[in-house]
């Protein structure tokens, strides 16, 4: 097996243009000094950049390194010099691969101390000063993502919409449109959740990821017919997505037909992107939250046969046990 350190050299290699042709040979010297960030020795880091630059002063305004020193301090707890670092990396190449990382990483600063106004504030700041970019869109589509979390529905929605005007192919789109769907519904605007979905499968026929969010709108509304039918036509382009497969398999349940729903779900067991306990245990917790509990226990039992030492999947079949009134064998269940 190949060291850590190896695989960061490796990546570091592979990443040539994202860091702006630095030369291979100090990409070498970045991902070694990469390695005392991943042990956790910020301070040793931080000292090996600034020797790193202090020899290449070109290196200064790269925003390669501008991204890892603010993280290094953004570990350390270091947030005035994380942010400025961060910021400084935005500013020199807004539409560059680590301005995007350095927006993520501003927003981390701060939500991971719960301040989401701030975590809006500082990035709605960079989406107006530089839009139409990669740093814009990112920075964006957190804005809205955390006042979505916040519950400020009108201003989360129209963020979005204003993202997907902006930024219609953007790598957030999934993300944007499942939310922003969601808050349609919730406003009962369900003509307009599917208008939009609608218009974006259209352009995009094989994206199973909308023919997902379109069938939970045709559900909600007790359309189940058409969720039925648009969820079959998204089974049909990608057989392999479990999401789906577990959202047609509801939209059956919901018309009156537990055999063909049931039927539906025992379609993931034939799905070959994953291994056989992580199917089984997917269809039993499947099983398990529409209370069809024995089957449920039967494909643990199966899951376990395979990872017999799998402790999630005991406290999975424990969890049921209790539910069904059997405190002993629950009990039993938790202490293996």
């Amino acid at each position: 097996m190949m060291k850590t350190s190896t695989i960061l050299i490796l990546s570091a290699l592979m990443t040539l243009s994202a860091a702006g042709d630095i030369p291979t040979k100090l990409q070498i010297r970045m991902s070694q000094i990469d390695q005392l960030y991943y042990e956790g020795k910020y301070d040793e880091a931080i000292q090996a950049y600034q020797n790193l630059i202090k020899e290449n002063p070109d290196l200064e305004n790269r925003p390669a390194v501008l991204v890892k020193l603010g993280r290094c301090y953004l570990r350390k707890g270091d947030y005035k010099s994380a942010r400025s670092y961060l910021m400084l990396a935005v500013e020199r190449e807004p539409d560059g691969s680590y301005a995007s990382q350095a927006v993520a990483s501003l927003a981390s600063l701060y939500s991971q101390r719960y301040q989401y106004d701030k975590v809006v504030e500082v990035c709605q700041r960079i989406a107006d000063k530089f839009p139409s970019t990669s740093a814009g869109a990112t920075a964006l589509y957190y804005v809205g993502n955390y006042l979505y979390i916040q519950g400020k529905r009108e201003d989360a929605l129209k963020t979005f919409e204003r993202f997907l005007k902006i930024y219609p192919s953007s790598i957030y789109r999934s993300s944007v449109l499942s939310m922003l769907s969601d808050l349609y519904v919730v406003q009962g605007k369900f003509d307009k959740a599917e208008t939009l979905l609608r218009s974006f499968l259209a352009r995009n026929p094989k994206n199973t990821d909308l023919a997902r969010h379109l069938g939970e709108v045709y559900i909600r509304q007790g359309r189940y017919e058409e969720a039925i039918r648009i969820l079959e036509t998204g089974w049909r382009a990608n057989p392999n997505d479990t999401s789906l497969i577990e959202k047609l398999g509801k939209a059956y349940l919901m018309k009156g037909e537990r055999e063909k729903a049931i039927q539906t779900w025992m379609r993931i067991l034939t799905v070959t992107s994953y291994d056989e306990s992580y199917r089984r245990q997917r269809l039993a917790s499947i099983f398990k939250s529409h209370e069809m509990y024995d089957m449920a226990v039967q494909q643990y039992l199966a899951a376990l046969k395979r990872r017999p030492t799998d402790s999630y999947i005991y406290s999975q079949l424990a969890d049921i046990y209790r539910i069904l009134g059997d405190t002993e064998k629950a009990v039993d269940t938790y202490i293996k």
